[in-house]
């Protein structure tokens, strides 16, 4: 090393390492040939800038080189070698990578935990981020979504530490797209709020992938004309940004739009476009991938279908149909050709075919992965079995179409729950059940094969019970009943956004709307004889109803008859079997009052502890360590309930016990009274993922919990009678009796009415009801 002194400043010459010009081109070198994606040459390149040039930022891109070059085991070395920090944790990340090209899960997220702590240690947030995003993302696609939800939300905090408007703009969209898919549509909309709040960014690519999540959340709202407004201006900064990918979708999206708003022609127009983006920037031998061609046959299809052209639909679907064609989008194009038959008279063929589309939803159920349990997923998967099911309703094969719409209502139970806990026992046990359905779906898919009134005996629900059931689907509602003797159906007359409209209307206190629903859904046919208990299968939207107030010959329902509810007739069966094996269980406990702030909760808890027996626990007593040690016989839980980004939980004194917890409980008290607020609810996905089905999926046969907010004085006085009235034994009776008898003493619906029962119905062994209502 030589010094030089010019003018007062020193000046030194390196001779050899990192400084020296031959370092610096050696570096040079291998920077250019790895940005031009030669890799062959930049594994070279910086193996001989690390080793013979000691430029040790060289080694990363030596380790990501042969990484690209398909040289995986020569990966590993260079953990040792390069300097700890960003370079290490980038091995870290490749060596994840590797993990997962060999199935190992777990070792891959190792590596990646292991990068996303080295990127935050050398403070390079956007990597850092990255790595989140992609544990998080590993994790959902496992099934295991709370932990995936963490990882999101570190990878936004990540995000944040940085400063950097687009980087935190991406995360936050991330999160929101992640909360959208598994039915968290309420915090996914405040994460997308977020993103909008922050500075717009740059990045065009990265605007329109805001506004195109916008457009998805309109389009979840029914809101067909704001949907396409945001993927107009979604498609304009995709095409600023070359996004051509991304331009077609927003294209295809908009051909579902235009379609909802009866505009076909510009339907058509918006599907030329997706066309037009599909080719942009290739080469003239370019040939479309068997999705991209089977996805733009599926829309073209249904655009045919809306110009009442079923003939070329048919065209269009032998299109999407030719070659390979993976299952989910099998099942779509399936769907649409027994539309277009349908539309030509050939009844008979577009069954088969719908067998064959609910044969192909069925396989893919039995392999799916968590992604296919994203919300919209299982929504989307319901169209071949509803279309199934009117055709079989039309042609009076209730048995069967019992069936088909046990296949839909039970999987998605199953898929809900299974999101939770994919061990859980009550998973298995309904499970089980379904596959009993299942194994028949293969004979579905043949012409002409039919399963017969025989294989309805495996429905069969204890004597004494009726039942009400709803499919609803996009044209139609069809009510199947159950009296006792056999199973009857009807029209209602309405499909499932015009149905929906009446249920907000009559939940909105409209009076109108209230009479409107009462006709429409005509809860039970009046030859029903007095005393026999109800068995409401909910359909999604109608899960919140008060169905004991809705009238039956100008009388509230529960005037003649007790409710309970149930997600599926395969899971009412399951659970009445589970049920007759198992001993009855004694004892319990109240707890009230966890956080100090609910004492007229308190105080009722010890007068229904004295009058049942049971131990009272409350205030820094009601924790976890008393819900474990408790006998599982009836649990009366008074304490605050609601959701948050992790789902539906109870407040404990030692903190909040989720939903995802409870089903995972390996023993459950037989009967839960949940007393809070709305406790019947998780905000997303509804009904079956919140704090009842939570117990019922532990193991609990009967939940009592509250549709909406209820006056304390009100629960108190309506639960005090609950619990005379042998609530204990039989919770759907010794409820109705209940809310029967205010009735009766001029309560109006508004005060009785939200309170239901999760559960079976209790029949005793003469099958008949365990309880009569009183002479009027």
């Amino acid at each position: 090393m030589a010094g030089l002194v010019r003018r007062g400043i020193l000046v030194l010459t390196v001779a050899s390492g990192c400084g020296s010009s031959e370092a610096v081109q050696a570096m040079a070198e291998c920077r250019t040939a790895f940005d031009a994606r030669d890799y062959e040459a930049a594994r070279t390149e910086c193996t001989e800038a690390f080793e013979v040039h000691e430029r040790k930022d060289a080694g990363a891109y030596a380790a990501k080189s042969s990484f690209l070059t398909g040289r995986l085991e020569e990966v590993p070395a260079w953990l040792e070698r390069v300097e700890p920090g960003e370079q290490q944790a980038g091995i870290h990340y490749l060596l994840g990578s590797i993990e997962l090209r060999q199935g190992e899960l777990e070792a891959g997220l190792v590596h990646y935990r292991a990068a996303s702590t080295g990127f935050q240690q050398a403070r390079v947030w956007n990597k850092a981020a990255v790595a989140e995003s992609r544990m998080a993302y590993l994790l959902w696609d496992a099934g295991q979504h709370t932990a995936a939800h963490e990882h999101y939300a570190a990878a936004v905090t990540v995000a944040e530490r940085s400063g950097n408007p687009a980087l935190m703009l991406e995360h936050r969209l991330s999160l929101s797209e992640f909360l959208r898919d598994v039915g968290a549509q309420r915090l996914s909309r405040q994460w997308l709020a977020h993103a909008r709040a922050g500075v717009a960014p740059d990045d065009p690519l990265l605007h329109g992938r805001l506004l195109f999540q916008e457009g998805i959340h309109a389009e979840l709202d029914h809101e067909w004309e704001a949907a396409a407004v945001a993927f107009e201006q979604a498609l304009e900064h995709f095409e600023q940004a070359g996004g051509w990918f991304e331009a077609r979708a927003a294209s295809l999206n908009l051909v579902e739009d235009e379609l909802r708003l009866g505009n076909t022609v510009k339907a058509r127009q918006r599907l030329d476009a997706a066309a037009g983006f599909l080719v942009r920037d290739e080469d003239p031998d370019f040939v479309p991938s068997d999705n991209q061609r089977s996805s733009t046959a599926w829309y073209a299809a249904r655009v045919e279908l809306a110009t009442s052209d079923p003939a070329a639909a048919l065209q269009r679907v032998a299109e999407g149909l030719d070659g390979e064609v993976v299952p989910d989008w099998r099942w779509k194009l399936e769907t649409i050709q027994a539309r277009a038959l349908s539309a030509q008279g050939h009844a008979e063929r577009a069954e088969a075919v719908l067998r064959s589309a609910v044969a192909t939803v069925e396989h893919l159920r039995g392999e799916s992965s968590g992604h296919d349990f994203r919300s919209w997923t299982a929504q989307e998967r319901r169209e071949p079995y509803e279309r199934l099911v009117a055709r079989l309703l039309e042609g009076a094969r209730i048995e069967e179409a019992l069936e088909v719409y046990e296949l839909a209502r039970g999987r998605a139970l199953v898929e809900a729950l299974r999101a939770k806990d994919p061990q859980s026992l009550r998973v298995r046990s309904v499970a089980a059940w379904l596959e009993t359905l299942s194994s028949r779906v293969e004979a579905w898919a043949q012409p002409g094969q039919a399963t017969g009134p025989e294989h309805a005996a495996s429905l069969s629900l204890p004597p004494g019970i009726a039942v009400v059931a709803h499919m609803v689907t996009p044209d139609e509602t069809f009510q199947l009943t159950y009296d006792g003797q056999g199973w009857h159906s009807r029209s209602v007359g309405m499909g499932r956004d015009e149905l929906r409209r009446v249920v907000e209307r009559a939940m909105g206190q409209s009076p109108e709307a209230w009479a409107q629903l009462e006709q429409v859904l005509a809860p039970l046919p009046e030859r029903l004889p007095a005393g026999m208990p109800v068995l409401i299968v909910t359909e999604p939207g109608l899960e919140g109803i008060p169905w004991a107030a809705l009238r039956v010959a100008g009388q509230p329902l529960l005037v003649e008859h007790s409710l309970s509810l149930m997600p599926s007739l395969t899971s009412a069966v399951a659970w009445a079997q589970d049920e007759a094996g198992r001993a009855n269980d004694g004892g319990g406990l109240v707890m009230a009052d966890a956080k100090l702030d609910l004492p007229a909760a308190r105080a009722a808890a010890d007068t229904l502890g004295f009058q049942l027996g049971l131990p009272v626990v409350s205030g820094l007593e009601a924790d976890r360590g008393a819900l474990s040690a408790a006998d599982l016989g009836l649990w009366h839980i008074a304490v605050h309930t609601g959701t948050d980004a992790q789902g539906a939980w109870l407040e404990l004194a030692d903190g909040r016990v989720y939903a995802d917890e409870i089903a995972k409980w390996p023993a459950a008290p037989r009967h839960v009274v949940l007393a809070g607020c709305r406790s019947a609810f998780d905000d997303e996905p509804g009904f079956w993922g919140a704090l009842p089905a939570a117990f019922v999926a532990a193991g609990s046969q009967r939940v009592v919990a509250t549709l909406r907010s209820v006056d304390d004085a009100d629960a108190a006085e309506l639960l005090g009678r609950f619990h005379a009235r042998g609530g204990a034994v039989d919770p759907v009776g010794a409820l109705a009796q209940a809310q029967r008898e205010l009735h009766a003493e001029g309560w109006s619906p508004e005060r009785w009415s939200p309170y239901v029962v999760i559960g079976m119905p209790f029949v005793n062994r003469s099958g008949q009801d365990a309880y009569k209502p009183e002479e009027p």
